[in-house]
């Protein structure tokens, strides 16, 4: 999907064609300009007080060494359909969803990972879908409008699970007050230290590092954190299966790319057409080894069967997490602070008066895709790098009197490319476009990616 953020948007077909029925709206544009015109005060009063407290606990394995193991990995495993019934009734007697089960037993496995006794605060992203927005036809607008948002709330193990229980179906509740809101806005509202001078500029990499978190803050959903995802079904409309397939397209059912959203773990949940409850766990193997992430994985599927048989109202979190008495806690390698990122680097020189390519970097981008594409690239445009956290000013230095600047991502990348475009002043007379692809193995998002650029460049004078 490529859009022009002060322009027009076109979505490429595999035909090269144009898809029947003309210009499709609400698109990109519409979103960007409904949320231009929001009025945050409510959004930033809210989060000022809603982001996760420094010692709030975030990582599900203890402290541990290196795990020797690198790559994506995945575990699946499977509630039948009466388990899944009588979880959800226990949870519907309680005055909530079974995803809020989910989200109950995940913050136990939060709190009983940081191995601390008492109240702790513990906290995890979850994803919302974006489009429960006042925006009329905000369902049908492709791209990615979802983002993780962080869920904070307070285990007490003395306390009645029930109360957790609300507790998290509470906090739910007011994250959807703001669907719209991404980490990038929400550590922009948070409380920050006074800014350090900027470095100086010079020739190649800026060497200023990129903005942290802010001040204050526990991490937010990234690279620190853990994600909570519950699906529904993933079912294309039968008239956009027509229009596909009138043009000689096959699409097969969508899935999603659970284990894309830059952080070290995802718990995704779904139901599967026998009405049982599936459970994936999409891990990175460098920051949890294989055998820690499958003791996780079953230690959560133990809580969640378990949880029906809790019915006095004064059962309590403690007594759950019981359970798990004689079972070692997972581990985590050791988290790594981030080598500080240039805030832009020049990947390849260009025609002076050509469009400029910006590849946004972000954790998920799949390795190799963006070097892969610089060197198939063939046309006259400068290429330069700069990290999703950078501050939009440093775009300025690459863009030029009549140069479009055009920011791209793969996945993650590409979210992190939108939101870059929507927090960054446009000066006179520069448009910027930004593109958006999905991700695969490197050569395919290398390829994805070199076909939407392609679609909005602007060839030299």
């Amino acid at each position: 999907m490529c859009t022009c953020c002060c322009g027009s948007s076109t979505a490429p077909t595999p035909l090269g064609g144009v898809l029947p029925g003309g210009e499709r709206r609400p698109d990109l544009r519409d979103h960007a300009r409904w949320l231009a015109g929001q009025d945050t005060t409510a959004a930033r009063q809210f989060w000022a007080r809603a982001v996760p407290p420094p010692r709030a606990a975030t990582r599900p394995g203890r402290p541990g060494g290196a795990t020797g193991q690198s790559g994506p990995g995945v575990l699946h495993t499977r509630l039948r359909a009466p388990e899944t019934l009588r979880l959800r009734s226990w949870a519907a007697l309680r005055g909530a969803a079974e995803s809020s089960a989910l989200h109950l037993v995940w913050a136990l496995l939060l709190y009983r990972a940081a191995g601390v006794a008492g109240p702790l605060p513990v906290s995890f992203g979850v994803q919302l879908s974006g489009r429960d927005i006042a925006l009329p036809g905000a369902a049908g607008i492709p791209g990615l409008l979802d983002s993780p948002l962080p869920m904070t709330v307070t285990v007490d193990p003395a306390a009645p699970l029930a109360d957790l229980l609300h507790q998290v179906r509470d906090t739910l509740l007011d994250l959807a007050a703001y669907p719209w809101a991404s980490t990038e806005t929400i550590r922009a509202w948070a409380p920050r230290p006074p800014a350090a001078p900027a470095p100086a500029a010079g020739p190649g990499p800026v060497a200023g590092p990129v903005a942290g978190p802010a001040a204050g803050v526990g991490p937010l959903c990234g690279a620190g954190g853990t994600l909570v995802r519950f699906d529904g079904p993933l079912v294309l409309p039968k008239v956009l299966r027509g229009e596909l397939a009138a043009q000689g397209v096959h699409a097969d059912t969508p899935r999603n790319a659970a284990g894309a959203a830059g952080g070290p773990l995802t718990l995704a949940a779904r139901h599967d057409s026998a009405g049982g409850l599936v459970l994936g766990l999409f891990y990175d193997r460098a920051q949890l080894a294989d055998e820690d992430a499958a003791a996780l994985h079953s230690q959560c599927v133990r809580l969640l069967r378990a949880l029906p048989e809790f019915r006095q109202a004064q059962a309590s979190a403690g007594q759950l997490l019981d359970l798990l008495a004689r079972a070692a806690a997972p581990r985590m390698a050791r988290p790594v602070p981030p080598a500080p990122h240039p805030a832009l680097t020049v990947l390849r020189p260009g025609h002076p008066h050509a469009d400029v390519i910006c590849l946004v970097t972000a954790p998920g981008v799949p390795a190799g895709s963006y070097d892969l594409f610089v060197r198939g690239h063939r046309g006259p445009e400068e290429i330069v790098a700069v990290h999703g956290d950078g501050a939009p000013g440093v775009l300025h230095q690459a863009s030029g009197p009549g140069r479009r600047l055009v920011l791209c991502g793969c996945g993650p990348g590409g979210r992190a490319a939108y939101e870059l475009a929507q927090r960054t002043p446009h000066a006179p007379g520069m448009v910027s476009a930004v593109v958006m692809t999905g991700i695969g193995d490197a050569a395919a998002s290398a390829s994805a990616l070199a076909r939407g650029v392609r679609s909005v460049l602007t060839p030299p004078p």
